[in-house]
């Protein structure tokens, strides 16, 4: 039975309504960890997170870690409450967790995922191409078998952290039609991205490549392998980015209660008006309920027998996205012009709540995705 199908039916509990004081731990150290790092580049948060013993700890439980989806989107969400933008969600969420759960893997994705485990890699994913929306099939980046090689055609668009990253995960199709992913070193990309912010401030990349020569080592997966590699790394980077955006979610709430206790206006502090304490309990409603969503996500990515249950954690993205509008406008709203100013980190937070939101486009597409 699927996890959405035991909620429905009333069977218990789902797991991440269960205590979890190793989680509760975790979580502490890495949220006061990264509250006194301040706002730094990859280099040093990665420092800290090493130092921590968080990336081993998200080894499976079968070689020595913690692991589980939950873990993950526990480091997102403090990141995010950090109002850090990293590449943690689709370096170590999304690819990472999928290495460290394959088998006989082969020596490249081997040195890959021992260079994730050690926090001294970066690989990302590339799965956005022309238009604003993720691809999931029928790439329009093209494989195909030239003689005794591989050639393929590259056009992505958006890869987040692209110019940072020392491997990239290409989803492609091939000349039957069926899905590839492959993975290039930096040596073969790094020339020919073109780099650029986000408005958040999240480093990204178009790339356009023609002809490529690969091996058969660049060659991970084919057809429905990689179709289900692909949906299990997005449901991981969907719950992880969903985690993140709850942490944004949170910092805002919690500025908008200082500040409300603070701003005296008409010879009284904002916080005595009853309007405002009734829209700000609103900003609180729909904070607690995308954090239950974006638990229900990770719990949904960790139960899922032979795959994430996909239309599931859909869903809880379709309710962190619509809390995520309502927190961060409120939030702007109260604050008033001074929330846009740099002096505060309203503004910042704002951005990074839209693009995570956009991610994997808006509610309408979250609608959408349920049914495919």
């Amino acid at each position: 039975m699927s996890l959405a199908a035991e909620i429905d039916a009333g069977d218990g509990l789902p797991v991440l309504f269960e205590p979890d004081d190793t989680l509760d731990m975790f979580g502490d150290m890495v949220g006061r960890a990264l509250g006194d790092l301040g706002h730094s580049d990859w280099s040093a948060i990665s420092a800290v997170l090493k130092e921590l013993g968080l990336f081993e700890a998200l080894l499976p439980a079968s070689r020595g870690g913690y692991g589980g989806a939950r873990l993950a989107s526990l480091v997102c969400d403090c990141l995010g409450e950090a109002g850090l933008a990293t590449p943690f969600a689709v370096s170590w969420a999304a690819i990472g967790r999928f290495l460290n759960t394959i088998e006989g893997s082969g020596p490249l994705l081997d040195e890959i995922a021992a260079g994730l485990n050690e926090g001294s890699a970066l690989a990302t994913l590339a799965m956005h191409e022309t238009d604003a929306l993720p691809a999931s099939r029928d790439f329009e980046t093209r494989l195909r078998h030239v003689g005794e090689r591989w050639e393929i055609d590259i056009c992505k668009r958006m890869i987040p952290f692209a110019a940072q990253a020392d491997w990239l995960f290409v989803p492609a199709t091939t000349e039957s039609g069926a899905t590839a992913l492959v993975v290039l070193g930096r040596a073969a990309f790094s020339d020919a991205l073109r780099p650029y912010d986000l408005i958040d401030g999240t480093p990204a990349a178009d790339l356009d490549m023609t002809g490529l020569a690969l091996s058969d080592e660049n060659i991970l997966l084919f057809g429905k392998e990689a179709d289900a590699a692909l949906r299990e790394m997005r449901s991981m980077l969907c719950a992880a980015l969903c985690a993140e955006a709850v942490g944004a979610m949170r910092a805002m709430v919690t500025a908008t209660r200082e500040y409300l206790g603070m701003r005296r206006q008409f010879g009284q502090v904002l916080s005595d008006f009853q309007a405002l304490r009734h829209r700000f309990i609103d900003m609180e409603i729909a904070l607690t309920k995308a954090e239950t969503m974006a638990a229900l996500a990770s719990a949904a990515v960790d139960n899922g027998a032979g795959g994430a249950d996909e239309a599931l954690v859909d869903k809880c993205r379709y309710i962190v996205i619509r809390s995520a509008w309502a927190v961060s406008q409120e939030a702007m709203q109260m604050h008033g012009a001074i929330g846009m100013a740099s002096e505060t980190p309203l503004g910042a937070y704002f951005k990074r709540l839209l693009a995570l939101s956009l991610w994997f486009g808006d509610e309408d597409e979250a609608l959408l995705a349920q049914t495919r």
